[in-house]
């Protein structure tokens, strides 16, 4: 059922049909939330609510689907799907905490998701964050020196943030 559920929404998306999509995606989501497809619709739903700027519905679903893909009985065991939701996940609720200025909140996502993500542009941009967030703390010797270890690592980057790297 969850699968089936899931499908529709998928359908009702790729159609361009946001209000059916959401209603399948959530119905999926409460009903069956031990499922693959309740994870999934999770992050759609916080992606599709951070999109419209609702940033409590974004973080909560991102949010459960952090706590959903942490937890004790899941660290080790994680599919390769879930680790790049987990990965989406955190990267999303890093941008809600940098649009909104909350920059100690920033430092905290951005660290998890460093630990999550062992190479790639997301991983670049954890460590952006993270030494921006410790700038704007006022950490300022610690922002250098992530900045100075960041440099290197951006070039041929075109992420929108690379300017902001000191060299």
């Amino acid at each position: 059922v969850a699968a089936a559920l899931f499908g529709l929404g998928e359908i009702a998306r790729r159609t361009e049909n946001p209000t059916v999509a959401g209603d399948r995606y959530k119905e999926v989501q409460s009903k069956f939330p031990q499922t693959t497809q309740a994870k999934e619709a999770a992050y759609w739903l916080a992606l599709v609510a951070a999109d419209e700027k609702d940033s409590q519905t974004a973080r909560r679903f991102a949010g459960w689907l952090v706590a959903e893909l942490s937890s004790p009985k899941k660290i080790g065991s994680l599919t390769p799907r879930e680790q790049q939701l987990l990965s989406h996940a955190l990267y999303l609720l890093s941008q809600i905490a940098v649009a909104e200025g909350e920059w100690e909140e920033v430092s905290l996502v951005s660290s998890r998701l460093q630990e999550t993500v062992t190479e790639g542009s997301m991983r670049t941009a954890a460590e952006f964050w993270l030494a921006d967030g410790a700038f704007r703390q006022g950490h300022d010797n610690l922002a250098r020196e992530r900045f100075a270890k960041l440099a290197p690592q951006i070039i041929g980057l075109a992420e929108n943030w690379v300017p902001m790297v000191p060299f």
